[in-house]
């Protein structure tokens, strides 16, 4: 097991661990944000062990995943939305890139052989798109005082802080065939995950306000 499994492993359980601990009455928003790290951890989990005791690569899983993260994320920004406009827009951007999947995944019938890297990159424009109108809007209310009690400030800076860097490094994977680079690529992403879990696990231990 390397470094980057167990990594990909733990933090997802950390965060996991840290949401269940006995904190405040729980919302809608924290049961989406359990199963977020539930997808995570099972991902990673049947990725280790799929390759490992079977001749079946993990491209499906991840592939899977992909769609999933993309989906929970959304409901959490739909839920936390007061706007009308909003809601919708997430919806429909929801439902777009529920069609780039399919078309994506089964067009050219590569959902088990291939990475379907596209997916992730269109997910994961819209998903900063969301993050930065709900950061933004945050920024104008009296909440912004007491940023560092907001449990939504904190995942949002958490998907940010993963997503608008790793968009870079997942398309270096894909096109990059240079070993050493890869490995850089894969230590960057080691820090990402970090990182963006740290955001993850004080969104629920050190926060108080949604």
């Amino acid at each position: 097991m390397t470094v980057q499994i167990i990594i990909s492993l733990l933090f997802p359980f950390l965060s996991l661990f840290s949401s269940l601990l006995p904190n405040k009455k729980t919302t809608q928003i924290d049961i989406h944000l359990r199963l977020l790290f539930i997808l995570m951890f099972v991902t990673e989990l049947l990725g280790f062990l799929i390759p490992l005791y079977s001749e079946k690569q993990n491209y499906f899983i991840y592939n899977m995943y992909t769609l999933g993260f993309f989906m929970i994320c959304y409901s959490v920004f739909y839920q936390l939305s007061k706007s009308t406009r909003w809601k919708k827009i997430i919806l429909w951007l929801s439902f777009g890139l529920i069609l780039f999947f399919f078309y994506d995944n089964f067009y050219k019938m590569l959902f088990f052989d291939k990475l379907q890297f596209r997916t992730f990159v269109a997910g994961a424009v819209i998903l900063i798109i969301l993050c930065i109108q709900y950061l933004v809007k945050f920024l104008h209310t009296d909440e912004v005082y007491d940023f560092y009690y907001s449990r939504s400030f904190w995942f949002s800076c958490g998907l940010l802080l993963f997503t608008v860097p790793f968009i870079p490094i997942i398309i270096g994977f894909q096109y990059m065939v240079d070993v050493k680079n890869l490995e850089i690529l894969q230590f960057l992403s080691k820090v990402l995950i970090i990182s963006s879990h740290i955001c993850f696990i004080i969104s629920f231990r050190w926060t108080r306000l949604l």
